[in-house]
């Protein structure tokens, strides 16, 4: 953490246990070495204008005794129709070591020893330029050799007539071969930050800057399906974080309301009153009021970094008097800033400070990047989640995102509320695999993770309602509400002063 944590200070860091040797197993093709070097991930640019990609998988998990079934789409980028096509389906009976070594192969197509996995799927119909085909294979999880608890990689190779690929797309696979054979501890505490956070929209003069948030509020949009997803899950334990300017702006948008930039708003335009707005403040009621966990920013979300750094303290101070003016005018008596999230999950000690000092807060979400291993190198990164230090002599939790996971959830954005399939099979299957990992590197710690979207995360509803229910239903994974995290048990728990 920049600036915060004083010299002596050091988080624990994870070693490997037994390192997993790959089986001499010889397969008819060994695909480590029929892909050219250069070849990538399909949603790079191919030399071929041919490409392949995965769009989804079941069983997401595997088990013993299983089958693996793959689907996705071949699509010509070429000028000239092409025939003669075949999909392979590739894996390893060794699982991934390291987060690191599993994002080196997903970004890079590299790192794993891979070999032929069931029959190859043959495209028969010719591809005129621009057209795009179906395929499905399967393979068999114990013909595989996969059986430990852990992430293992998938490839799709897209091979022509003389078996040459033109194309390769990767996915990762999670196995899951039961608690006691898994040798885990204990299933890992998983804590979501929900942010429900606009730009503010309002003005001295009672208008609205712009009327974006009627659209964010209604039908696939950005807020309404972050609400709707949280409402399907009460089990996620969910910590929503609230801009209190964005409850101002939707009760206000709950009347006639008018929307105008010029000077004195003498301009605005008339709007009538929003049932998105009266609809989304509903369901957001009966979130608050059925006791989830809900705690506001300063008003407008303001960079408290930069307050702070600025000597703006006094700034950050009516910020969050006027935040909960406005919240417990819209949703009387159901919010507090005992935790923070800065912008950005970034903080040093002076901000730290002064929000323990000044504001009583005593818990801080802050991105994991914040506070990197001191020995660079270990081959595991710091996945604990959980912390502590004293600030002014005042006790302080914090709460470290994982910045991975954060990258990931930001490749799900989007602005149409609907995203292309393999979209979201991608960050979903990514969501589980970067758990797994977690759970698997050391499973015989407790461990906890933080998962912080960034504040503007614009996800479908469809991807943000699968993600909350593989929360609930991984077999590795507890969800816990933030405030739990720092009395749950955790084996890797620092506490330094400063």
């Amino acid at each position: 953490m920049h600036g915060l944590l004083p010299a002596t200070f050091t988080r624990r860091i994870l070693f490997p246990a037994a390192v997993v040797i790959l089986p001499t197993m010889v397969s008819a093709v060994l695909f480590g070495l029929a892909v050219p070097a250069q070849a990538g991930p399909a949603h790079e640019a191919q030399a071929s204008g041919v490409s392949v990609a995965i769009d989804s998988m079941n069983p997401q998990v595997a088990q013993a005794g299983g089958t693996v079934s793959v689907t996705g789409t071949v699509t010509n980028g070429t000028g000239q129709t092409v025939a003669g096509l075949d999909v392979q389906l590739a894996t390893s009976p060794a699982r991934f070591q390291t987060r690191d070594a599993m994002d080196a192969y997903l970004s890079q197509g590299q790192g794993a020893n891979l070999e032929a996995a069931g029959n190859a799927f043959s495209i028969t119909t010719s591809l005129k330029p621009g057209a795009a085909a179906v395929w499905r294979a399967s393979f068999q999880v114990d013909s595989a050799g996969i059986a430990e608890f852990g992430v293992y990689p998938v490839t799709a190779h897209l091979l022509d007539q003389a078996g040459d690929v033109l194309g390769t797309d990767q996915t990762l696979l999670p196995f899951w071969p039961g608690q006691r054979a898994a040798g885990l501890q204990r299933p890992l505490d998983i804590s979501w930050v929900w942010p429900l956070i606009d730009q503010p929209h309002d003005q001295v003069c009672g208008a609205l800057t712009n009327n974006d948030l009627a659209a964010s509020l209604g039908p696939q949009g950005r807020l309404s399906a972050l609400l709707t997803a949280g409402q399907a899950h009460p089990d996620a334990d969910l910590t929503w974080v609230i801009d209190p300017a964005l409850l101002g702006d939707a009760e206000t948008m709950t009347r006639p309301y008018s929307v105008g930039s010029g000077s004195g708003c003498a301009d605005a335009t008339p709007e009538p009153a929003s049932r998105a707005a009266t609809a989304w403040l509903s369901g957001l009621r009966a979130i608050t009021s059925s006791g989830q966990p809900t705690v506001i920013t300063p008003y407008a979300n303001v960079d408290m970094t930069a307050l702070v750094h600025q000597g703006l303290t006094a700034d950050l101070a009516t910020a969050y008097a006027t935040g909960d003016a406005v919240a417990d005018s819209v949703l009387p008596g159901t919010f507090g800033h005992e935790l923070a999230w800065p912008p950005g999950g970034t903080a040093d000690l002076s901000v730290l400070t002064n929000l323990a000092t000044a504001e009583h807060v005593d818990t801080v979400v802050l991105n994991s990047s914040e506070m990197p291993p001191t020995d660079s190198g270990t081959a595991f990164r710091p996945d604990d989640a959980v912390t502590s230090l004293r600030v002014a002599g005042l006790p302080m939790n914090v709460l470290l995102s994982d910045d991975t996971l954060t990258g990931v959830l930001k490749a799900g954005d989007t602005s149409s509320g609907s995203l292309p399939k393999a979209t979201e099979f991608a960050v979903r299957q990514r969501f589980l695999a970067e758990t797994a990992m977690i759970a698997a590197e050391a499973p015989n710690t407790a461990r906890t993770i933080v998962v912080a979207p960034p504040e503007d995360w614009s996800p479908s509803e469809t991807l943000a309602s699968d993600l909350l229910g593989e929360t609930t239903t991984t077999p590795w994974l507890t969800p816990t509400a933030l405030d739990g995290l720092s009395s749950a048990a955790d084996t890797q728990r620092t506490e330094a002063a400063a």
